[in-house]
């Protein structure tokens, strides 16, 4: 069980640009809910991190950028959507960058606790 550890965690549902259907990205977000209820023993679940990875692309020019795995899945997503995906990645890059001082924070509230 993760009771207790659920602050600790970052949960993430990656490659949401693949699903050809929103039928078929909510069964997934259902079931990743329904199992994470089971493990999870709280009224509300932690944050899910909805995301896409991008992968390098070249240009005419040969300038490298970001494009998503599949062009047709570029083609049905709207660029909000896209935009949406591409800011989730940035909160949990920021999220991790952030683990460092969580745990010094964790060590002192530990060491202050014990005394």
């Amino acid at each position: 069980s993760l009771g207790g550890m659920d602050h600790k965690l970052l949960i993430v549902l990656n490659k949401a640009d693949q699903f050809k259907k929103i039928h078929d990205f909510a069964r997934a977000y259902g079931s990743l809910c329904w199992n994470l209820s089971k493990v999870i023993p709280r009224k509300d679940l932690p944050r899910i991190y909805t995301m896409c990875l991008p992968v390098a692309a070249k240009n005419d020019d040969n300038s490298i950028t970001a494009a998503m795995s599949d062009v047709s899945t570029v083609e049905t997503l709207d660029h909000g959507a896209l935009a949406d995906l591409h800011q989730t990645q940035d909160d949990v890059l920021a999220e991790v960058m952030k683990a460092p001082k969580r745990r010094i924070d964790c060590v002192i509230t530990n060491l202050h606790d014990s005394v």
